[in-house]
């Protein structure tokens, strides 16, 4: 996954004002994927731009629930999936469900993509 910060502006001829427009771009991880994903940094809106129909697409913004957080932050610090268990008191099998779930979420397919994208979508 690359995640490039860049500002672009946008300059108005009506008004004679220069406008900051995203801040942050990252270009999909996998390479059979056909979009850009953008967000807007004011309010953390995510857009993707299709190749395929050249439009942006307004993403719906999903909520981590308080266990997909506490299961990624014990991910994120080393733990196993038997380790986060024991801490949480849920079988291996439940943790694996919210690793699922966070991944499905963000869009992701492992949990160092997981913390990096809920990092940057200051989801945690």
């Amino acid at each position: 996954m690359v995640n490039n910060r860049l500002t672009p502006f946008q300059y108005s001829r009506n008004e004679g004002k220069l406008y900051q427009v995203l801040s942050v771009l990252s270009f999909a991880h996998n390479s059979d994927e056909k979009y850009v994903r953008a967000m807007r940094r004011s309010d953390y809106q995510y857009w993707t731009y299709s190749f395929e129909d050249k439009l942006w697409h307004k993403l719906p913004r999903e909520e981590l629930s308080e266990m997909e957080k506490i299961v990624l932050a014990y991910s994120h610090m080393g733990y196993t999936v038997e380790q986060i268990a024991d801490k949480i008191c849920r079988s291996s099998d439940t943790v694996k469900g919210y690793k699922k779930s966070i991944f499905s979420k963000l869009h992701v397919d492992n949990i160092i993509e997981a913390v990096a994208a809920a990092t940057a979508r200051r989801m945690v």
